[in-house]
């Protein structure tokens, strides 16, 4: 657009901006876990964690659906009476996702939603099907897969409304499965199998109709993980990354492919996205290929190790993995110890620099000029 016309007129410029964290430092702490073990934080909403942690029944330690109200908080055990064992895969506001089986679900894994209480949650599974599971929620809309009669006992990509008689399959009929795994605003992501052939990252827009194969041709296996205004992440494996998994980024298309995986490192996966960026971990030689939890913002090159904020906590920490990130920039994950224990950790943001205030945007970036008067 020319100058004169900015002067003549209105004029507004669209962009995508991720906020600029760069390589400052974080501060790391481990969630209180008081009553279980082993605790594997999934998601987070706000202040609020959410993940599986292990209660001991008899001599067996028994997978339980976690939810932090805060980093300091005292968790809450979310398994409801009936159920033997739940997972909380995703939080959004005042609700809590995920899934889990006992008596009352014939012993098959039902989708399951909470309200903050064990008592609160409400069975999601629709009719005819035997089992489901939900793995991503954004605002009202929740994604997972389906199984049963009903779909010929092939796996479905499934996307909910917030009750049971509210979903929608999004497998389209060229694919042998589906699966969906995150969603914000009116996009979904997974992936897709046609005849037991490796996965294709696999992007939807609320209907089986709208789905785009994100994998590009030159790779061997793709899976998509999370998505935010219009920038899917993922992974995925091909001869160029030496059939080593990489950490992706699309933009609504498999030619928009970017790899992310940071340089010295082998092996990578991008698991969560949010307007502060990308999350997942990273190994190689140099770890000796143990796991760390990391930080990208849209480029390879970007990447910060948040396994390395991790001293100081009186734990010998040996494996990380970062598996979600809130708007505001922190980040939650779990840590693996020397003494073989896993602990919930959360990484809060820095602060921004004041002229990174000023430039985030995060979405539209409007620039206005009024008509000169004569």
């Amino acid at each position: 657009m020319k100058a004169s016309e900015l002067r003549r007129g209105t004029a507004v410029l669209v962009s995508i901006v991720f906020v600029q964290i760069s390589n400052a430092q974080y501060t790391a702490t481990i969630l209180n876990k008081t009553g279980f073990a082993n605790p594997k934080p999934s998601g987070a909403s706000g202040s609020a964690t959410v993940g599986t942690g292990d209660v001991t029944v008899g001599q067996v330690q028994i997978p339980h659906a976690m939810l932090w109200t805060s980093p300091g908080a005292t968790p809450i055990d979310l398994n409801p009476e009936g159920f033997i064992q739940t997972f909380a895969t995703a939080s959004t506001g005042t609700n809590q996702y995920g899934y889990g089986y006992g008596d009352v679900t014939s012993s098959r894994f039902h989708a399951l939603k909470w309200s903050g209480t064990a008592g609160s949650y409400e069975d999601l599974n629709p009719t005819g099907y035997q089992t489901t599971q939900i793995f991503g929620a954004h605002g009202n809309s929740q994604v997972g897969i389906g199984f049963g009669l009903i779909t010929n006992n092939t796996w479905r990509a499934m996307l909910w409304q917030g009750t049971a008689n509210s979903f929608v399959d999004l497998s389209p009929g060229t694919v042998s499965s589906a699966k969906a795994v995150g969603v914000w605003g009116s996009q979904q992501v997974g992936n897709t199998q046609v005849n037991g052939m490796h996965a294709h990252a696999a992007l939807w827009s609320g209907s089986a109709e709208s789905w785009v194969d994100l994998h590009p041709a030159s790779f061997t296996r793709t899976e998509a993980t999370g998505v935010w205004n219009g920038v899917q992440v993922g992974f995925g494996e091909s001869t160029a990354t030496g059939n080593q998994s990489h950490a992706l980024l699309w933009r609504g298309s498999a030619a928009s492919v970017v790899d992310l995986n940071p340089t010295g490192f082998s092996f990578s996966q991008a698991l969560a996205i949010s307007q502060a960026g990308q999350v997942g971990f990273a190994y190689g030689a140099a770890t000796s290929f143990r796991s760390r939890a990391g930080y990208w913002n849209g480029t390879a090159g970007s990447f910060v190790n948040l396994h390395s904020q991790l001293t100081g906590l009186g734990v010998n920490f040996i494996e990380s993995q970062a598996t979600g990130i809130v708007d505001n920039g922190d980040i939650v994950g779990w840590g693996f110890d020397s003494a073989s224990n896993y602990h919930a950790l959360r990484w809060s943001q820095p602060v921004p620099e004041p002229a990174t205030v000023a430039a985030l945007g995060l979405g539209l970036v409007g620039l206005v000029r009024r008509r000169r008067r004569n």
